[in-house]
């Protein structure tokens, strides 16, 4: 997306790529209709992916997109909502949970089931087993040190880059998200 669609000159994304015929315009809309623009959907993506990875240049290219319609968005807010939404991701505080474990596992799955009786707008979770644990350790460097704990689903928290200790209990996990974000 970024090497095929990024306008290099203004910032965001064109709706074409630079790949295909020549146009004499090159549309690029951040306009959130009835559907989300396509600018909105890859702010969102950048942010969640680079929450997901760890890659700060992710950040960078949602930061340089948000700049980019910062000034349209701000005279008419109601008309980008869905921009807005992947605003609040970019400065909101963040709680990513990395979860060791398999994933069919009754562990795992209670400790997923937990963590989803939480609303927390902006969090991240990520199951890491054997299955997925190299492809993800590639994609996710930072995951290469969080395993299972006594041969049991291990839930990791972070928030703004501070880990809580790990834990298997599920109902611990619950009482780190509520202290995390104030929940009674």
């Amino acid at each position: 997306m970024i090497e095929n669609f990024k306008d290099t000159e203004n910032g965001g994304f064109f709706h074409t790529s630079n790949k295909s015929e020549t146009l004499l315009f090159r549309k690029k809309e951040a306009y959130d209709g009835a559907m989300p623009s396509g600018n909105s959907v890859a702010l969102n993506n950048l942010l969640r992916f680079s929450k997901l990875t760890g890659n700060p240049q992710l950040n960078s290219e949602a930061i340089d997109t948000s700049n980019a319609f910062a000034s349209t968005v701000k005279a008419m807010p109601v008309g980008y909502t869905h921009f807005i939404a992947g605003l609040d991701l970019a400065f909101a505080p963040s709680v990513e949970i990395v979860i060791a474990g398999e994933l069919d596992s009754e562990d795992t799955q209670l400790m997923l089931n937990n963590i989803n009786q939480e609303f927390i707008p902006g969090k991240t979770v990520i199951v890491k087993s054997e299955k997925n644990e190299k492809e993800l350790e590639r994609i996710a460097p930072y995951t290469s040190t969080l395993k299972t704990q006594n041969l049991k689903a291990t839930a990791y928290v972070c928030q703004d880059h501070e880990c809580a200790l790990p834990t298997t209990d599920p109902k611990i996990i619950v009482e780190i998200l509520k202290k995390l974000h104030n929940i009674q």
